[in-house]
C-alpha cells in the first residue's frame, strides 16, 4: 500500500513539474511571439523609399467585450491576457477589431487575434485574415493566413500582409493579387499606398483586365499601379498582350481603361499585319494609332517591308504610314534586299471599298510613297529620282522628276519610269518623254540611244533588250574584240531594237525611214561622239552605304508633299500628327506621381 501510494505522489509531482514546464515555455513562446513575427518578417520586403515617417504612440488598445473567457496570466514582468469567445472586440481610437480568441499583451499594447479576425478603419478600409498580430504603439497590423484588405478602390487577397495604420502603407510577400472593376493584378511582393491608392508590384508582375469583349494581359518585372486612374507604370521589361496584338517596352506607362501606352526603352506594337517600333513610343490601341520618336520602324509582315526613320506616325485602322527624317525601305526578298531611302516615306495599306458591282470591291491597295532626295539601291538595279510610288498591288515602282536608273553598266534617264517587277525583280522598264540610255563599253566610248518612248526588257535581273519608238537616234561604238576601235554608227529612225548580253549592248536593228553613217576612228570629233542630252551620272549612283548612311535633311517636316500622278494618298491633317508627337513628347515628361 505504502508503495502504491508513493508511486502515485511520483507520477503526481512529475506531472506536475511537467505542467509547469510547459506553461514556463508557452509563456516564453508568448512573450517572444511578437518579436518572432513582426522582427523577421519585416525583413522580407524592402520598405518604400518615402515610408520613414515616425509617428506618435498610439493609443491604449481596449477590449470592448465579447468574450466568454477571460484568463490573466503574468510572465517576466509581462501581463497576459487569454480571451476565448465569439465577436470578441476591440477598440483603439478610428479602428476596431473582431476576432474568436486572442492574447492581449498589457504592458505592450499588443493584440494577437485568430479565427474570424476583422479590422475595420475609418468604415474606409477592411481588413479580414485568420492570424493578427497588432502593435497599437505603432499601429502595424501583421496579417497572416486569406488575407483580405478592402478599401472602395481594390480588393487584395494574400496570406501574408504588414499594413500601419498611420501611414496607410501596406507591404505583401509570397503572392499576391489585387481586384478592381476591370483589372486583376498579381505579383510575388509589393506594397499598398492607400492614401496615395497607389500598389508597387514586384518579381513576376501579371496584369489581366478586360474591357469591351477584349482581355488584356500584362506581364512585367516591376510595376506601379494607380486604383483611381487605373493607370500603371512600368519600370522593367513589359509585355503587354491583347487579342489583337502584343506591346513591348522597357519603361513607360499604360493607361488600362483607354488602352493608351506611353513605352520607352526600344519599345515595339505588334499585330497580325505591322510592327512598329521605336525608342520611345505612342500606341492607342483601341483607334490602333501610334508615334514613335528616335530609331522608328513599321514593319509590314505581308509584303516583307521594313520602314525606318528617325520620326513615324501609325494608322493602323486607315493601313497609313507616315516617316520623316533620315527615312528608308528595306524590302527583302529572293536572297536580296531592296533599299529605298528618301526624306519623307508614307505607305498606305487598305481596302479600295469601290463599288464596280452590286458587291463592294474589296481588294486590298498597298503603297508607298517616297519623297524628295531618294536613293534606290539592290544589287541588280539603282536609281535616284525626287518622288516616287511603289505600287504592290501591280508591283510596279513609278519614279518621277528627273529619275536616273542604272542596270549593270547601263544608265537610262526619262521624265517618268515605271519599273515592273516579277517575283520582286524587275522584268520590264517603262521610260516616257526624252528617254534616253547609255552604256559604256570596255575603250571608254558610250554607247548610246534616244527617243520618245523607250521599253527596256530584263532577263535573270540583267538588261536583255531595249524598244524605243519615236525620234530614234542611235550612237554605237564598233569594236573589234575589247580594245580596238572599228568605227562609230550614227543613225536616226522611227524606232529601234537594241540586245545587250552581259549587261553591255552587243547588236541593234533599225525600223522605218533610217538614215544612218559609219564613221572611221579618224574623222571622228569629240562633239560627234555626243547625243543632245547626253550626261554621264556615275558619280550620282547610289550603294548600300550611301543609301543607309544619307545626310538627312532636317528641314523635312511632316507637312503634305507635293502630289504625285495616279498617287492618291489619304494624308491626314497635320493636326492630328502633332497631337500624336505632344502626346509623346509629354509622356517623356511624365513620372511617377510618387517618389
Amino acid at each position: 500500500m505504502n508503495r502504491y501510494l508513493f508511486v502515485c505522489f511520483f507520477l503526481c509531482l512529475f506531472w506536475g513539474l511537467s505542467t509547469a514546464q510547459a506553461q514556463k515555455d508557452k509563456r516564453s513562446l508568448l512573450k517572444n511571439r511578437r518579436l518572432q513575427v513582426i522582427e523577421k518578417d519585416t525583413l522580407r520586403y524592402e520598405k518604400l523609399p518615402y515610408d520613414t515617417v515616425t509617428y506618435e504612440k498610439g493609443g491604449k488598445v481596449e477590449l470592448l467585450g465579447g468574450a466568454d473567457k477571460l484568463v490573466s496570466l503574468r510572465t517576466d514582468s509581462t501581463q497576459l491576457i487569454k480571451l476565448i469567445g465569439r465577436g470578441i472586440r476591440f477598440r483603439q481610437n478610428e479602428v476596431l477589431l473582431w476576432c474568436d480568441s486572442a492574447y492581449k499583451f498589457e504592458e505592450k499594447n499588443i493584440v494577437e487575434a485568430f479565427g474570424e479576425v476583422r479590422v475595420v478603419q475609418n468604415d474606409t478600409i477592411t481588413l479580414t485574415c485568420r492570424h493578427l498580430i497588432y502593435d497599437g504603439n505603432s499601429r502595424l497590423l501583421q496579417a497572416r493566413q486569406a488575407v483580405v484588405l478592402r478599401d472602395p478602390q481594390m480588393t487584395l487577397n494574400t496570406d501574408f500582409l504588414d499594413y500601419n495604420l498611420n501611414s496607410k502603407i501596406g507591404y505583401y510577400y509570397n503572392g499576391g493579387q489585387i481586384r478592381d472593376a476591370q483589372n486583376r493584378l498579381y505579383s510575388r511582393s509589393g506594397s499598398y499606398d492607400a492614401n496615395a491608392r497607389f500598389f508597387f508590384f514586384k518579381d513576376s508582375v501579371r496584369v489581366l483586365s478586360r474591357r469591351e469583349g477584349d482581355t488584356y494581359r500584362i506581364e512585367s518585372d516591376t510595376l506601379q499601379y494607380n486604383t483611381v486612374s487605373k493607370v500603371a507604370y512600368f519600370f522593367g521589361p513589359t509585355h503587354v498582350y491583347s487579342n489583337d496584338g502584343s506591346l513591348y517596352a522597357e519603361k513607360g506607362i499604360y493607361e488600362t481603361q483607354t488602352k493608351i501606352s506611353r513605352f520607352s526603352g526600344r519599345a515595339r506594337a505588334e499585330n497580325k499585319e505591322y510592327i512598329l517600333k521605336g525608342d520611345s513610343l505612342y500606341f492607342d490601341d483601341l483607334k490602333k494609332e501610334g508615334f514613335a520618336k528616335g530609331n522608328a520602324e513599321v514593319y509590314t509582315k505581308k509584303d516583307s517591308i521594313f520602314v525606318n526613320g528617325d520620326i513615324g506616325f501609325f494608322w493602323g485602322k486607315k493601313g497609313l504610314t507616315h516617316i520623316y527624317q533620315n527615312a528608308y525601305i528595306r524590302n527583302i526578298s529572293s536572297g536580296d534586299t531592296l533599299f529605298i531611302s528618301a526624306d519623307t516615306l508614307i505607305s498606305y495599306n487598305r481596302k479600295i471599298g469601290v463599288k464596280q458591282t452590286e458587291e463592294p470591291d474589296n481588294t486590298q491597295q498597298h503603297k508607298i510613297l517616297a519623297f524628295h532626295n531618294i536613293k534606290i539601291y539592290r544589287s541588280d538595279i539603282q536609281a535616284v529620282c525626287d518622288s516616287l510610288v511603289y505600287n504592290f498591288s501591280d508591283s510596279a515602282i513609278y519614279f518621277y522628276r528627273s529619275p536616273v536608273l542604272w542596270n549593270e553598266g547601263n544608265q537610262v534617264l526619262a521624265d517618268s519610269i515605271r519599273l515592273l517587277l516579277k517575283n520582286n525583280k524587275p522584268y520590264k522598264m517603262e521610260l516616257r518623254s526624252n528617254c534616253f540610255s547609255a552604256s559604256r563599253d570596255s575603250l571608254g566610248n558610250y554607247n548610246q540611244v534616244k527617243g520618245r518612248r523607250m521599253d527596256a526588257y530584263f532577263k535573270d535581273g540583267s538588261m536583255e533588250r531595249v524598244e524605243v519608238d519615236g525620234n530614234t537616234e542611235i550612237i554605237f561604238f564598233q569594236l573589234e574584240g575589247d580594245t580596238s576601235l572599228v568605227g562609230m554608227y550614227y543613225a536616226e529612225a522611227a524606232a529601234l531594237k537594241a540586245f545587250f548580253e552581259e549587261g553591255k549592248l552587243k547588236r541593234i536593228r533599225l525600223e522605218g525611214n533610217i538614215n544612218g553613217k559609219m564613221i572611221p576612228p579618224q574623222l571622228l570629233q569629240e562633239p560627234d561622239k555626243r547625243l543632245p542630252g547626253f550626261r554621264w551620272l556615275e558619280h550620282l549612283r547610289p550603294t548600300r552605304t550611301t543609301v543607309l548612311n544619307r545626310e538627312p535633311n532636317r528641314s523635312a517636316t511632316p507637312d503634305a508633299p507635293d502630289p504625285l500622278p495616279d498617287a492618291e494618298p489619304a494624308v491626314p491633317k497635320k493636326s492630328r500628327e502633332e497631337r500624336l508627337r505632344e502626346k509623346l513628347e509629354g509622356a517623356g515628361k511624365q513620372k511617377s506621381p510618387l517618389p
